[in-house]
């Protein structure tokens, strides 16, 4: 699966609101049943207030945070939504979203993850201009040319959609300071049920079928318990209570240690989520 590229934003920080909107009128208009309907251009532009290049930079926010696939339509956390938080005001949702802008398997940009485990330390103090030079970097290194300006216009998005309370400030890691600049801080954890739907989603996606990894993995860089800024205090206790509730089983006793799982698929916890 290809990327989306450092312009992807069109220089807007992800809005929440206008995801939302695409979800209502993907749902509203797309038959599943007709093979290559999708969303279109025009009735996005005639049933919102959405600008055109707004539009086009939140379509690719939708599929940046796992709510539609490349054609569109809705996928499994989509539907999710439209079932249990259309307008996307669940900090349990915000966290899915941020999941899948920083998954190996998701089609976020690759120098997305990477910045905030190398920056979001809580405490610091980051701004805008050492963030744009990182973000420079990783696309020379990866994907080629990319102008200073456009790296400072992804740094700008990056952090807002961190700090604004209608993108995904709700999590808590930024807090505005002067202009440009930011201090990280230590975001709540998420709720045991939305790391459980990380976690099954992350293990089908990297892990397959397997009934068992090594526990090191859920930790390890790039790990669901990374991209959730859980450290290995915060795992062990949320692996504990799903192998109480009868989803996991937890072996310690002797190395390797190991995480069996005893879900069927992430459906399991979705009412979990939102109750």
């Amino acid at each position: 699966m290809d990327k989306l590229g450092p312009s992807f934003h069109r220089t807007f920080t992800l809005s929440r609101p206008a995801v939302a909107d695409i979800i209502r009128l993907v749902r509203e208009h797309q038959d599943e049943s007709v093979p290559g309907r999708v969303l279109n251009f025009n009735l996005i532009t005639a049933e919102t207030t959405l600008g055109p290049v707004y539009i086009s930079s939140m379509r690719r926010y939708a599929v940046a945070t796992g709510v539609v696939d490349e054609q569109e339509r809705l996928k499994p956390f989509g539907r999710i939504l439209c079932d249990k938080d259309p307008g996307l005001q669940s900090t349990a949702s915000c966290w899915v979203m941020h999941y899948y802008l920083c998954c190996p398997h998701g089609i976020g940009p690759a120098f997305w993850f990477s910045t905030i485990a190398k920056f979001f330390r809580p405490g610091d103090e980051i701004d805008r201009r050492q963030i744009s030079e990182h973000i420079a970097e990783e696309v020379r290194a990866t994907e080629g040319t990319i102008s200073q300006q456009t790296a400072l216009q992804t740094a700008t998005v990056l952090l807002g959609t961190y700090a604004k309370s209608d993108a995904l400030g709700p999590l808590g890691m930024l807090e505005p300071l002067e202009a440009g600049r930011y201090l990280v801080k230590e975001p709540s954890c998420p709720s045991l049920w939305t790391f459980a739907f990380i976690l099954a989603d992350y293990w089908i996606a990297n892990w397959g079928e397997v009934p068992g990894v090594n526990l090191n993995r859920v930790s390890e860089a790039g790990g669901p318990g990374s991209i959730l800024f859980m450290g290995s205090g915060a795992i062990n206790k949320a692996l504990g209570e799903l192998q109480a509730a009868g989803f996991a089983t937890v072996q310690r006793r002797t190395p390797p240690f190991q995480l069996n799982r005893n879900w069927s698929n992430f459906s399991q916890f979705v009412d979990k989520i939102y109750d």
